[in-house]
This record gives structure tokens, sequence and C-alpha cells, in this order.
């Protein structure tokens, strides 16, 4: 990963490739910012191009549920124009997938609903990005 690989043409490509996500990522997720643990929301357009990257640096340490999806909806009703969305959840290391992380899949999911198309959810550290899945079905039920 990294944005020095980016094509000449990339902002004008929809960031549904995940190596073009990826180091887009890496651009526009700062250093600083993954240093701070900060939330970064993509706004695409309806083809899923990057119109505009918004970061969030001062989170509080511990955020509820409802504070999470009231916070992306915060954004979601920003758009105005936009019809895509990634949220980059930047931390310093470590790459495992965290109940933090999934916790702010369910608020992204639920806050874009119908109207906003969620083009992933991904952690971003110093050292590489990864979409954070949506959970596994419970196939025993």
């Amino acid at each position: 990963m990294s944005f020095e690989d980016l094509p000449e043409n990339w902002d004008d490509r929809p960031l549904t490739d995940p190596a073009l996500l990826s180091d887009v990522l890496d651009l526009v997720v700062f250093e600083k910012d993954r240093a701070a643990g900060a939330v970064s929301f993509l706004l695409c357009d309806d083809e899923a191009r990057l119109v505009q990257p918004v970061t969030i640096g001062e989170l509080p340490a511990t955020m509820t549920q409802a504070e999470r999806v009231h916070f992306v909806s915060v954004m979601v009703e920003g758009m105005g124009h936009c019809g895509a969305m990634v949220v980059a959840l930047a931390r310093d290391d470590g790459l495992s997938i965290t109940a933090d992380d999934q916790a702010w899949l369910r608020a992204a999911t639920q806050a874009c609903g119908d109207d906003v198309r969620l083009l992933g959810v991904h952690v971003v550290t110093m050292t590489g990005s990864r979409v954070v899945p949506p959970p596994a079905l419970d196939r025993s039920a």
C-alpha cells in the first residue's frame, strides 16, 4: 500500500477497486491521524469517485453505539450530492479486527441505510489497511 502507486487518473476512477482504495487510503489518512486514532470519511459521488475526505481526529475515548450512529449520520446528512462513502478507522498499529471496528461497521451500515452506498469500513495503520468484514452469518439456526 502506497499513495506513490496511484495511477495518474486515480481521481477519475471509482474506489470500488480494492488496490486503488488501499492506495487512496494511504494518501488521505495522514500518519498523525493514524497516531491519534482518527476516523476519516471518504465522501464519494454516485459513481464512487472521491469528492472529499473528511477526518475527525478528536474522538471520545469511548463511544456508545448510538453515538457512533449519530456521528456517521451527521456525515451522511452533510453529504449533499455525494452518493457513496468509505469509513477509515485510523490507528497506530494492529490490523486485527476488533469489536470496536465491528461496532463502527454496524453504525455506518445503519446510518447509510438505503440513502448512501457504503463502500466499506477499513482499518488503516502505519503498516497497511484492511477491510472490516461483515459479521459471519450464523448458519446453525
